[in-house]
């Protein structure tokens, strides 16, 4: 068995990337204006380019390569493929 961790600690440099999508996971204000303007919302953070077009594509799995943990990551994206799946059927049924 190996000593060193499964998921290593995120770096300390992508503590406001990590802050980032646990606001939009815990507040639906926040994730409905991220998702409504996803550029805007990303440049309230004191992010770099690298981890600001991450969010803006969804690169989950850009997220975890650079250390974001999975399940962060996965739950971002779960939210954020619901809610494109949402606003297709609401576009789809009117």
């Amino acid at each position: 068995m190996s000593s060193g961790l499964y998921y290593p600690r995120p770096r300390h440099e992508d503590y406001e990337l990590a802050r980032l999508i646990h606001d939009i996971q815990e507040s639906d204000e926040l994730f409905s204006e991220f998702m409504a303007a996803p550029e805007e919302f990303v440049g309230r953070y004191d992010l770099d380019d690298e981890a600001q077009k991450l969010m803006i594509t969804f690169d989950y799995d850009g997220l975890v390569e650079r250390g974001i943990h999975p399940m962060l990551s996965v739950q971002f994206m779960r939210n954020v493929q619901w809610n494109l799946k949402m606003t297709v059927a609401k576009k789809e049924s009117v």
